[in-house]
């Protein structure tokens, strides 16, 4: 009887530890700016600046100040 008593007395312990530990070491991770950027910049390769300008509108194209309908910039996460 003393045995069995023990051995629950043991897991419950066991039990209260893990339950501790598991909600101890829940953190909130925030990423920063840096963080933030890095990501960014791995995420354009190294062609960061791939811009395609398509039409006739009112958009101003950033390669070559010309209006146009359509302005579009690729990223790639596989360059």
């Amino acid at each position: 009887m003393k045995k069995k008593v023990k051995m629950l007395i043991l897991a419950a312990l066991s039990v209260m530890v893990i339950i501790c530990s598991l909600l101890g070491n829940r953190q909130s991770v925030e990423m920063n700016v840096l963080m933030l950027e890095n990501v960014e910049a791995l995420a354009a390769g190294e062609d960061a600046n791939v811009i395609f300008c398509a039409g006739v509108g009112s958009i101003d194209c950033p390669k070559n100040k010309e209006k146009v309908a359509c302005v579009r910039q690729y990223y790639s996460l596989f360059d």
